[in-house]
């Protein structure tokens, strides 16, 4: 569920690693999510989609509220700590491996499709 928000969203995978238990904002109507202090040293505020907040409220569901980040990390760690990098990259290979594209998917590949389809008008 991380990496198809990273896909809806645009997320860095660092900031993903980094995304608040409460990353959830609203301006009136607009749903907004918080993106933590990235690459460009800067938090920021991002206008979202109802699935992308559905989506997030499906992995709030999926452990403890008491939990400082929205993706959990390992189950019995004496601190809490965010998805390990390597799990997150095994993941995005395991689901992506019988994809007819022969070029490899990364993280920062599910950034540029996120950058190209908000170009194509709807």
């Amino acid at each position: 569920m991380g990496l198809l928000l990273m896909r809806r969203t645009g997320l860095r995978i660092g900031e993903l690693r980094g995304l608040e238990y409460q990353c959830l904002r609203a301006n009136g109507s607009q749903p907004l999510l918080k993106v933590p202090l990235g690459k460009m040293n800067n938090e920021r505020l991002v206008p979202i989609a109802t699935d992308s907040v559905d989506l997030i409220r499906r992995l709030q569901a999926t452990a403890p509220r008491l939990r400082p980040w929205l993706v959990p990390g390992p189950r019995g760690y004496p601190i809490p700590l965010p998805i390990p990098l390597p799990w997150l990259t095994a993941m995005l290979e395991e689901h992506s491996r019988d994809l007819p594209d022969p070029v490899r998917i990364t993280s920062h590949r599910l950034r540029h499709t996120y950058a190209t389809e908000m170009l194509v008008p709807a």
